[in-house]
C-alpha cells in the first residue's frame, strides 16, 4: 500500500471517528491537510444548522477554496436565503485586516504551542528516565493524539 493511500486511509478513519464525537465543534481531516471546498461546504452547511434561525456573518480572504465556483453558488443562495453575509478581504490584506487571524488565531496558536511543549516534554522525561537515548530526542507525535491534547 502506497503513503498515499494509507494517508488517504487515516485521514478518512480520523474523519468519520471524530465525525459525531458529542460536541458542539466538528473536526475534519484530510490527506494534503488543506481547506478545500468540500471542507469550506461542510463548514457553510454546519454553519446553517448550527445556528438555525440566526444570521451568520463571515470575514473571509481570497483562499482559493473561498473563490471557487460551487462555494460561490452556495454562498449566493444563503446570502439571498438571508441567513448568511460574507465579506471579502481584499488581496494581500490579509495579515492587516482580518481580526480573526490578529485577535483569535495568535492566542489559540499560543495556547496549542504550550500544551504540545508539555506534552513534548513529558515524552523527553520519560524516554530520559527508560535510558533509551543516545543523547538524541526524537519526539513524534499522532494525528489523534495531538487533537486529544488539544
Amino acid at each position: 500500500m502506497g503513503f498515499d493511500v494509507s494517508v488517504r486511509r487515516c485521514s478518512v478513519g480520523l474523519g468519520r471517528y471524530y465525525e459525531d464525537w458529542g460536541g458542539s465543534a466538528k473536526v475534519f481531516f484530510q490527506p494534503n491537510h488543506w481547506v478545500d471546498k468540500h471542507i469550506i461546504l461542510k463548514l457553510l452547511k454546519y454553519l446553517k444548522q448550527r445556528f438555525q434561525g440566526e444570521a451568520v456573518g463571515l470575514v473571509w480572504d481570497e483562499a482559493t477554496a473561498h473563490k471557487d465556483k460551487e462555494v460561490e453558488r452556495y454562498i449566493e443562495e444563503a446570502e439571498s436565503d438571508g441567513w448568511l453575509v460574507v465579506a471579502f478581504i481584499g488581496p494581500g490584506m490579509t495579515s492587516v485586516m482580518q481580526v480573526p487571524d490578529l485577535c483569535v488565531n495568535a492566542p489559540v496558536k499560543r495556547v496549542i504551542k504550550a500544551l504540545y511543549n508539555e506534552y513534548r516534554d513529558r515524552e523527553v522525561s520519560r524516554v530520559r528516565a527508560r535510558d533509551e537515548n543516545d543523547g538524541h530526542i526524537q519526539i513524534k507525535i499522532l494525528r489523534q493524539t495531538f487533537v486529544r491534547i488539544v
